[in-house]
């Protein structure tokens, strides 16, 4: 019997190993998407770019989208269906989410 506790014991002291390094990892994963969102939000908050410098990516996806729909002779579909990575967002949609997204992780 007492031959059954220790190896009881072991497993249980593995599995919270095992618990506290996936903890660790979720936390470091955490921390990361949390300074990624900040990051975002702070390019968000810059002031509009001047007209000589590079669009940013977002307004580079928003003139395919626009171009793209021109072509077609369709109107982007951002606001008749929900976002994906074909369809566009306007630059204050992504602040809004953002926005609330950081509220979700607190720091």
């Amino acid at each position: 019997m007492e031959d059954y506790d220790v190896r009881s014991a072991a497993s249980i002291l593995a599995s919270v190993k095992e618990q506290e390094a996936r903890f660790e990892q979720l936390t470091r994963a955490l921390e990361e998407e949390r300074r990624n969102v900040n990051l975002q939000l702070e390019r968000a908050n810059l002031p509009p770019n001047p007209p000589t410098s590079q669009p940013l990516a977002w307004q580079q996806v928003v003139m395919q989208v626009n171009y793209a729909s021109m072509l077609a002779n369709q109107r982007p579909r951002c606001h008749s269906q929900p976002p994906t990575c074909a369809t566009m967002c306007l630059p204050s949609e992504v602040t809004f989410l953002l926005f609330h997204l950081n509220k979700l992780i607190p720091p």
